[in-house]
């Protein structure tokens, strides 16, 4: 495997804790993060026969930042260490990048990712922020449109759902839900630490010398989803919302599973759906000429995959008063995909993306980001990254012919009446 000058180290601590190292030789700044296996989809989910509600994996996002020591945030701003957090659909990611302080800025990620330590009455001031959040989010259109798709597109899967969770499950966490998930998800078993940058050789053993909890919980849990189906929810929704210019989303979702029938592993199915993506919607694709010319859209046209762990959802997406002219044409293009790739432009957009990819290299943050959002979902960054080349014009076809093949669904948003 070719890790493009950086050195990939895999090691597991004393404290039982998977460590991997990225060392980019050479520069100044590092990144370090730890991983937690839970986000937005954990639900439904049951403890020890407690339901749990949705968005718990960004509730505890936001409250694990409480420290015995008080904010992290604050403590690793204090010690020149720039931090933030985020929750997707799969797992949750707190992260810091310094030039300075690697080890106590680890030390502090420690803290909040092994030991809870709110209280109820942090938890019920916690709730208004979250909600104040949730509504921002609700009120912002394009949020709105992409996630009123999923939610179109995916019958059981908590994909359909904001990662936010909603109001009625927010203002019913308590903290015996939060401690049931962190005690669950939060251990030296299931969280990765991922440091990336010009790291000394002993970093293990300095790692080893930090404090950790690595105490063991035995909970009962049972995850309740529902295997999705080949059907989708419904073929359209219009939410009205005061815009200026409707919005307008169609979208097919895609099992990532498809990639044993291709005979292709995660990584490589994913360069795939990288370099699809990059040869239907670069600037130059016909396929968004193609709308513009016969007016299904008088605005840019754009679009890609959102992926999770086992899904990838294919959308295409514009701004236009001409709404039911541009979701006429985007069922027609859909029925004739294959008409709007090249292999000209597929072995020149290959070249690109793999260009690019290894041009954000050169940053240690970026690697570690990078690697994160692949290794969460059973995928290899430079293994990805390796994929690129291996993948063939006829690849591409394939994956084509299986969108075609899929149920789409429309997604409008414009003011009432239009």
């Amino acid at each position: 495997m070719n890790n493009y000058g950086i050195d990939y180290e895999e090691v597991k601590l004393k404290s039982g804790l998977k460590t991997i190292l990225l060392r980019t030789p050479g520069y100044k700044s590092n990144t370090a993060c730890i991983v937690a296996p839970i986000g937005g989809r954990i639900c439904p989910l049951t403890i020890d026969g407690v339901e749990i509600p949705t968005g718990i994996a960004h509730f505890l996002e936001h409250r694990l930042f409480d420290t015995i020591k008080g904010d992290a945030f604050q403590l690793l701003s204090e010690i020149g260490c720039d931090s933030n957090a985020y929750t997707t659909f799969d797992y949750t990611c707190y992260y810091f990048s310094c030039t300075k302080n690697l080890l106590k800025g680890i030390q502090i990620l420690f803290d909040m990712t092994t030991n809870l330590q709110f209280k109820e009455e942090q938890v019920e001031n916690e709730k208004n922020i979250i909600i104040q959040e949730m509504k921002m989010k609700y009120d912002d259109p394009h949020n709105r449109l992409s996630s009123g798709l999923l939610n179109n597109l995916f019958i059981f899967d908590n994909i359909n759902k904001d990662i936010v969770g909603d109001e009625k499950d927010i203002k019913r966490t308590t903290l015996n839900h939060l401690k049931l998930v962190f005690e669950s998800f939060y251990n030296v078993n299931q969280l990765t630490l991922i440091i990336a940058g010009d790291l000394p050789k002993n970093i293990v053993s300095k790692l080893n010398k930090l404090k950790i909890n690595n105490k063991q919980y035995n909970h009962n849990i049972e995850f309740g989803q529902r295997k999705e189906t080949s059907q989708i929810s419904r073929d359209y929704k219009h939410t009205s919302m005061d815009v200026p210019i409707p919005l307008n989303s169609i979208g097919v979702k895609i099992p990532l599973a498809l990639k044993d029938k291709f005979k292709m592993t995660n990584s490589e199915f994913l360069a795939l759906l990288g370099i699809t993506e990059n040869v239907l919607f670069t600037d130059s694709a016909k396929l968004c000429k193609e709308i513009r010319e016969n007016k299904g859209s008088e605005s840019p046209v754009f679009g890609g995959f959102i992926i999770c762990k086992d899904y990838a959802v294919f959308t295409i997406e514009t701004i236009t008063k001409n709404s039911n002219r541009f979701i006429k044409q985007v069922k027609d293009i859909l029925k004739n995909l294959e008409k709007y790739v090249s292999k000209e432009i597929f072995e020149r957009q290959k070249k690109f993306i793999l260009g690019m990819a290894i041009s954000t290299l050169t940053v240690p943050e970026n690697v570690c980001m990078d690697f994160v959002s692949d290794y969460a979902i059973s995928s290899n960054l430079f293994e990805r990254l390796s994929a690129i080349t291996s993948i063939k014009y006829k690849d591409v076809l394939k994956l084509i012919n299986e969108i075609k093949l899929g149920l789409p669904s429309v997604h409008v948003i414009s003011k009432k009446g239009n």
